[in-house]
């Protein structure tokens, strides 16, 4: 433990949906490099800042109609003593086109960690075919991206049990992408318990053993609990 670190820094303060940070007197915890003796650091749809003590980062966070706290310690023995990921080897097999079927009316089921279950819009499903058997997966917009949580016949073993993701360019003008399998990666929940993932739909659950991209960071697919 840190020496200079003190036993009480401060309380939060929870006011409909609005977080306020009070720090304790004398205990020295800024935000955006100012210090942070009283700070309001959550309001429903703003950016929430990020406090910092020592080495110690905490921001609020929501998932649908609860309020967290994310604390992250830079001083970690889990920084300190990660030693990279292992992966799959590179295979062209597993870089394949990929058309966007759209269907704007869609609405993916997303269950996250937590057993919350939301149903947040999707632009539709990219099919594609591997080894001449066709497949899809529902996907999700994010920025100039398409953002992806599946599964395959390797989670729970040589991958991590609950998904990985993985992101794709958006389609031109005729639908067509590239689905890039050896760039598919943990979620930070295969790193910690105190992530909120998305689970794959059933949906996003493909038959077939995806021998790209990360494999669990735990090894044979253990997983934290384990």
């Amino acid at each position: 433990p840190d020496a200079n670190m003190p036993a009480h820094a401060g309380h939060f303060i929870l006011s409909d949906e609005t977080v306020t940070w009070v720090s304790d007197p004398g205990v020295v915890v800024t935000a955006h490099q100012q210090k942070a003796d009283s700070l309001v650091i959550f309001e429903k749809g703003k950016p929430s800042p990020e406090l910092s003590l020592g080495t110690l980062r905490w921001t609020i966070i929501q998932r649908e109609d609860k309020l967290g706290i994310r604390l992250r310690d830079l001083a970690s023995p889990a920084l300190k003593n990660f030693a990279g990921i292992d992966y799959f080897p590179v295979n062209l097999k597993w870089l394949v086109p990929a058309h966007l079927e759209k269907d704007m009316s869609y609405h993916m089921q997303i269950t996250n960690v937590l057993g919350q279950t939301m149903a947040v819009p999707s632009p539709g499903k990219l099919v594609f075919t591997i080894d001449n058997t066709p497949y899809s997966l529902d996907v999700l917009n994010e920025g100039e991206q398409l953002f992806i949580v599946f599964g395959d016949a390797t989670s729970g073993k040589e991958s991590y049990a609950a998904g990985r993701f993985l992101y794709a360019d958006q389609p031109d003008k005729d639908g067509n992408t590239i689905l890039d399998f050896n760039k598919a990666h943990n979620p930070p929940c295969a790193f910690t318990h105190f992530a909120t993932c998305p689970l794959p739909p059933k949906e996003n659950i493909l038959p077939l053993a995806v021998t790209a991209g990360e494999k669990d960071y735990y090894g044979k697919g253990e997983t934290q609990e384990k």
